[in-house]
């Protein structure tokens, strides 16, 4: 008999051990997109307000997930293109949030206007994903239709920001999560386990993955390591 409560309890160990590091934040997840709203709000060159933040982090999910794009991907190039500044325009003639140029999508705009955030993240998205459709998911190339121009510092530039707000999302989810909110994903081992780490130490030696997307989305967008061949 206790033999078999040692294997039992050794089993329970393994588990609580085990379960909560495959626990990983999704796009649908109240404290991931809180991450997110906090990242957009603390990499805005101008400062926007929560409110916009928030709106333009569910834009970019919704749209993402219609895409089949990465979310973070579409806020880094947010960033990038206009700063989170739905009223920004260029030189060139590029509006809107992602900087798209009216003369070059009309079918798309429909003669919507770019500066309304939603209509400048469908359009945007929907341009990014033909590209991505073009070049077959491709990543450099996709960006480089995406700019239309030489894309080496431009992809250098999103692949940073899109790493470096991975990194923060995640640890601001996994940080903010409660242990009693993963259930069913922790077993009542986790729980109650005496061992069982803070959540700082076991992000420290074990964080988690980075987000999956959307149920039924691939992950189309995800940016490699170093700048493919061309």
């Amino acid at each position: 008999m206790k033999k078999l409560l040692t294997l039992i309890w050794l089993g329970l160990m393994f588990l609580s051990a085990d379960v909560h590091a495959q626990t990983r934040p999704t796009y649908t997840s109240p404290a991931a997109r809180q991450a997110m709203v906090q990242w957009v709000e603390d990499n805005s060159p101008k400062h926007i307000d929560v409110v916009k933040a928030r709106q333009f982090v569910n834009l970019a999910i919704r749209y993402a997930d219609m895409r089949q794009l990465d979310p973070m991907l579409i806020l880094a190039v947010m960033r990038h293109e206009s700063g989170f500044n739905p009223k920004a325009r260029s030189a060139y003639g590029a509006q809107g949030l992602m900087q798209v140029v009216p003369r070059w999508h009309r079918d798309k705009l429909r003669g919507r206007s770019l500066y309304n955030p939603e209509v400048a993240i469908e359009v945007g998205t929907q341009v990014l994903s033909d590209c991505w459709t073009k070049f077959k998911g491709h990543t450099f190339r996709s960006l480089g239709c995406y700019l239309g121009g030489n894309p080496h510092k431009y992809y250098a530039r999103i692949q940073a920001t899109h790493v470096a707000m991975g990194r923060d999302v995640t640890e601001s989810w996994f940080l903010a999560e409660e242990p009693i909110q993963d259930f069913p994903r922790l077993t009542m081992a986790a729980l109650t386990m005496p061992s069982y780490p803070v959540r700082r130490e076991l992000l420290a030696t074990a964080p988690p993955p980075l987000f999956l997307p959307p149920p039924g989305a691939t992950q189309l967008a995800s940016l490699n390591a170093v700048v493919p061949n061309q």
